[in-house]
């Protein structure tokens, strides 16, 4: 009887010998049908999937169940057969939480006893995928994976299934969820030569009930790869070392040779390529001379072939070194109302630009929003580019107005709050004091509307420097600013005041935003009386308009200090602090009726001249201001 049943799927292969579904539909009730338990899974565009990969399928249940959907697939199980799918669990798995991607089955109904082959996305406790053989109610393991462990919280994989015309089959998988495939194990086994259905089946508790993910589905002969590997990445190891991240696994045999990789500037072809013993997507590239920090670099890559043998034409791929200083990245337009909407999407965001002419890494920059921390991830700003940051909800709408990051949630205060934008060290290297005020347009702060900074070559003057966009669309999001103008700070810094906090500390006031490596250098002040600067000062971010300094022993009472400054402070865009400013400071004295009177009065000034009222120091003691009041009396 089984023979006659094979016979008979072998007269159906030509119509339904291959299956393709990546839900790009927005459904799973045609083209091709799914059936099954259809009310326990929806199409989704949920963040855990890529982006690049909406929609999904995701289970959607909210109790503890048993459910599958299945489709026809009908075929004999000839040579160069191939199946291949995108999955994802956001849990651990467990004995009562698990997948399975049933390639071929007798019956569509996947929850009885039927006779087939499916992949185990972890089953009875074991944390590896398997491709397992089903006969009726009986299991047995032909491959148990070496490569994937899914004892970890999320799971994601990309896995391809191999079946050759001898019975051989070869389990894959790419534990990022790419197309870049390790082998996790291979078997022969012949028992079943023909499917009727296809189709997925998951077994869950309540709490995991809506956290699987399957996409990209596709079973047929084997597709062939013609497409050669590209350079996605050169990456700075070291002055003397870089690393190479192809789109694909490369052959070791030509990712090893020297000769086909080459750096302009003298460098030349590197002494030693060293494909990765993990990674067959990076090769390591040791240089004869020294890649140096602020130049921009070709690297022509040529002829490294991937594993079908595909080798690839010549690719130049420009790249440097350079540590970003403060605002070399500007925070440069700030969407906090997008609603109600003009024509952008009704979704929050910051948007970044970068001054210089070099590209620079923002890998593992924060983006500081009032006290929440947004750690950016493995993502390069172009020289003069532009980047997006917000929701992920929001990334595929925001990525056809330019290059595009996104954070799982992301919100920004409507009326107002501190943005900055740190490197890994801590150093701030761009700052927005954000406020309602900034739009200058009572209807524009409604809602609908960026504000944009004028010049981003002046990233310190605060809400002189922002107003409202006047874009019809709202913002201008990954383009140059529609306020766009030459704003310049022409105006040098002072060194206002000096106040001690206590016996041996004392702090610094600025006219304005200063530029934190000058001002926190110790080497950068001198004080008299034998009183020196200990350890490093410590300024206030991000606008490090006051610095604290330590001092290395305690301010005699009745001694009055000067602390002057010994080399070039500057304000954040570079304009220079006099050299030689000097402030004084003390312990004051208690004060007594009589210390201090006023001396003089000017109370009717001829022409365009100001009141004043002079006050004068009739002790021998030192006074502190800050505790005295000057009022009008009433008589």
């Amino acid at each position: 009887m089984r023979w006659i049943f094979f016979l008979l799927l072998f007269v159906s292969v030509a119509s339904n010998a291959q299956l393709n579904d990546d839900f790009s539909d927005g459904n799973f009730t045609s083209n091709p049908v799914w059936s099954g338990d259809a009310a326990n899974y929806i199409i989704s565009t949920s963040s855990a999937i890529p982006t690049a990969m909406h929609p999904g399928l995701q289970s959607s249940n909210t109790v503890a169940d048993t459910t599958y959907l299945s489709t026809p697939f009908n075929v004999t199980l000839a040579d160069s057969m191939e199946w291949i799918f995108w999955a994802k669990m956001s849990f651990n798995p467990s004995s009562n939480n698990f997948g399975r991607v049933y390639l071929v089955s007798d019956m569509d109904v996947l929850t009885g006893d039927l006779f087939g082959y499916y992949v185990a996305l972890s089953e009875g406790g074991n944390d590896r995928l398997c491709l397992v053989r089903q006969d009726g109610n009986t299991k047995a393991q032909i491959i148990t994976g070496t490569v994937a462990n899914m004892n970890k919280s999320t799971n994601v994989m990309r896995v391809k299934v191999k079946r050759s015309n001898s019975g051989t089959w070869t389990l894959m998988s790419d534990t990022l969820g790419n197309d870049n495939y390790a082998i996790e194990g291979t078997a022969t086994d012949l028992t079943y030569t023909g499917s009727s259905y296809f189709g997925i089946f998951s077994q869950y508790t309540s709490t995991n009930a809506t956290k699987f993910y399957f996409d990209d589905f596709y079973a047929g002969p084997v597709q062939v790869d013609t497409v050669p590997p590209s350079v996605l990445k050169v990456e700075f190891i070291g002055p003397t070392n870089i690393d190479v991240y192809f789109s694909e696994f490369v052959s070791p045999a030509t990712a090893s040779m020297t000769s086909h990789y080459s750096i302009d500037v003298g460098i030349g072809n590197p002494l030693v390529a060293t494909p990765d013993g993990t990674d067959a997507t990076l090769v390591h590239l040791i240089l004869g001379s020294p890649i140096i920090d602020g130049i921009m670099y070709n690297l022509t890559v040529f002829d490294v072939e991937d594993l079908s043998g595909n080798p690839m034409p010549s690719q130049t791929i420009p790249f440097a070194h350079y540590e970003p200083h403060a605002f070399d990245v500007v925070i440069n337009e700030i969407m906090a109302d997008p609603t109600p909407v003009v024509m952008l999407p009704d979704y929050e965001y910051v948007e970044l630009y970068n001054t210089t002419t070099l590209p620079i890494s923002l890998k593992d920059f924060v983006l500081r929003i009032g006290t929440t921390d947004k750690i950016i991830g493995d993502v390069t700003i172009d020289p003069h580019g532009y980047l997006i940051l917000c929701d992920d909800g929001a990334h595929s709408l925001f990525e056809v107005y330019g290059s595009t990051y996104s954070f799982s949630s992301f919100s920004v205060s409507n009326t107002g709050v501190n943005i900055s934008l740190i490197n890994p060290v801590g150093s701030v290297i761009s700052f927005a004091e954000f406020t309602d005020d900034w739009y200058n347009s009572s209807f524009k702060a409604d809602g609908g509307w960026s504000v944009e900074q004028i010049d981003p070559l002046n990233p310190c003057l605060g809400k002189y420097n922002w107003t409202a966009s006047n874009d019809n669309k709202g913002g201008t999001p990954g383009a140059i600013n529609s306020v766009n103008a030459v704003n310049s700070d022409v105006v040098n810094p002072e060194l206002l005041r000096a106040s001690l906090e206590n016996d041996s500390t004392v702090r610094l006031f600025f006219s304005e935003p200063m530029d934190s490596s000058t001002v926190l250098n110790p080497a950068n002040y001198t004080i008299s009386n034998g009183l020196t600067v200990y350890g490093v000062p410590i300024g206030f971010a991000p606008q490090y308009q006051s610095v604290i300094l330590f001092l290395n022993q305690p301010v005699q009472y009745g001694t009055i200090c000067t602390v002057t400054i010994m080399d070039t402070l500057t304000d954040c865009v570079g304009n220079p602090l006099a050299v030689s400013s000097s402030v004084r400071f003390a312990i004051a004295d208690s004060i007594e009726v009589g210390d201090v009177v006023i001396n003089e009065v000017l109370y009717d000034p001829a022409g365009a001249a100001d009141d004043y009222v002079e006050l004068i120091n009739r002790s021998n003691k030192i006074i502190d201001l800050r505790f005295v009041t000057l009022a009008t009396l009433n008589d």
